[in-house]
């Protein structure tokens, strides 16, 4: 995640990747604690 968004994320944040989207859902300090992984609707 970090590598793909080439910065820490604030949670509500997100990228798209291979037809998913991920988006940063907590953050606590310099972790990321939990991400929700979704299929992309077309």
């Amino acid at each position: 995640v970090l590598e793909k968004m080439g910065m820490l994320p604030q949670p509500g944040e997100y990228f798209e990747l291979g037809g998913w989207r991920i988006e940063v859902v907590d953050v606590d300090g310099r972790r990321i604690d939990k991400l929700l992984v979704r299929r992309k609707t077309a």
